[in-house]
């Protein structure tokens, strides 16, 4: 009986450990993984988690992006961006919509910014101006940019 509570406890442990959901980010404590930047702004910053529950913590969605464009994209589980129209609140890269607009300067100047509604980017885009582009689009962008 000993040995199967021990299991029981090891098992739980084991999966709240490889949790796929984010946790929240400490503006002003956390620093980015990439550019070891402190993250201090609240409509921006990202998250990755790998397959063994580590999370790292991003100040702005082109540090993700290059980050994840380094890492073999099978030790990465989750990937989440803050949402702008809602600061704090943190969404899945795969369910979110994002603007390119020179008007909006991100953290680390590429004009990056994340919303969880398509209305919502419209919205920013139809007042600053800019281009929807996916995820794929963003990478590419980012690695244009960068190197």
């Amino acid at each position: 009986m000993k040995k199967l509570i021990i299991t029981l406890i090891a098992a739980v442990s084991f999966l709240i450990a490889c949790s796929a959901e984010p946790e929240p980010i400490s503006y002003g404590k956390d620093n980015c993984e990439y550019c070891k930047m402190l993250i201090t702004d609240s409509k921006y910053g990202a998250e990755l988690i790998t397959q063994k529950g580590k999370i790292y913590k991003f100040d702005s969605i082109e540090c993700l992006a290059a980050y994840s464009d380094l890492r073999n994209q099978k030790e990465i589980n989750t990937m989440w961006v803050v949402n702008f129209s809602q600061p704090n609140d943190l969404i899945n890269v795969n369910d979110s919509h994002f603007l390119l607009s020179e008007n909006l300067r991100s953290p680390m100047g590429l004009y990056l910014s994340a919303y969880k509604e398509e209305s919502s980017l419209l919205e920013i885009k139809k007042q600053y101006g800019g281009k929807k582009i996916n995820w794929n689009e963003l990478v590419k962008y980012v690695t244009e940019e960068w190197n």
